[in-house]
């Protein structure tokens, strides 16, 4: 059984960088054939939805087992969030991928391993888990739904998790974060629009996993290109991602083992 404590006021004044910008500051952006130009004039943002928050982040309250001076640990899932009643509440994702991308920010860690896990919420079945060796740096990692496992169903919501293992014996002090993705159907011929054009296009559909994917992937593979940074720095913020707008990507992370799960659990 996991332990948990909400985030305080204090933690989440320090999550959010300050006061949560207004509604009327979610604006939308332009059109997706002139992407390069609209993010470097209009900034990259993203919609919070309007539908009932996943869950709220709670930061780990064993101390002494995944923080080298014995802190709490406070992961961050890459998830459009608000505050409300004291806590921050994280929303649900959509994505157009058959196998999306999840990022998560992992702080200063004494943890050698992650695991993953992606479930079906319809089937109440498991599709991917998967033990990670960690960076044993702070900062943005990824996490991939091999493109060997069962595709993402159109239509289905799914529950991922990255936990945190502190304790190898003991799992009671370990931190999890988790999250919903549901893939959605478009009309739109995704591999036809040009890269630099992707998390423009996806912002404004509405498809938030993939938007970060593909800005991700442009920053790792244009790592000196400023307009990048600065445009993942607006689509977090836009989100209210402040406090980890600014924080590396980490290259991430290899498979302890060839253990992947497909279809555990039955139909």
């Amino acid at each position: 059984m996991k332990s948990h404590v909400s985030l305080t006021a204090l933690a989440v004044a320090l999550l959010l960088g300050g006061s949560l910008p207004a509604q009327a500051q979610f604006l939308g952006i332009g059109q997706p054939g002139n992407g390069v130009i609209l993010l470097a004039q209009s900034r990259l943002r993203f919609r919070v939805p309007r539908v009932r928050s996943s869950g709220s982040l709670r930061s780990g309250a064993a101390r002494g087992n995944c923080h080298p001076e014995g802190k709490a640990i406070l992961m961050v899932p890459l998830l459009p969030m608000t505050q409300a009643n004291g806590e921050i509440q994280l929303y649900p994702g959509t994505t157009a991928s058959e196998h999306p991308r999840f990022f998560v920010h992992i702080p200063e860690t004494t943890a050698q391993e992650a695991r993953f896990m992606v479930v079906s919420q319809t089937k109440r079945q498991v599709i991917y888990e998967e033990s990670f060796s960690l960076p044993g740096t702070s900062g943005v990692v990824e996490f991939r739904l091999p493109d060997t496992t069962t595709p993402l169903a159109v239509g289905e919501s799914y529950k991922w998790s990255v936990e945190l293992v502190c304790d190898p014996v003991d799992n009671s002090g370990n931190v999890a974060v988790e999250g919903i993705v549901q893939r959605v159907e478009t009309a739109t011929h995704w591999e036809q629009v040009p890269d630099r054009d992707r998390p423009l296009a996806y912002a404004q559909a509405d498809i938030w996993y993939d938007a970060v994917a593909s800005l991700a992937e442009l920053r790792q593979t244009q790592p000196n290109n400023p307009t990048w940074k600065t445009d993942w720095r607006d689509l977090l913020q836009s989100v209210n991602l402040n406090a980890i707008a600014d924080e590396p990507l980490v290259s991430c992370c290899q498979p302890k083992n060839a253990t992947s799960q497909l279809g555990v659990g039955g139909n």
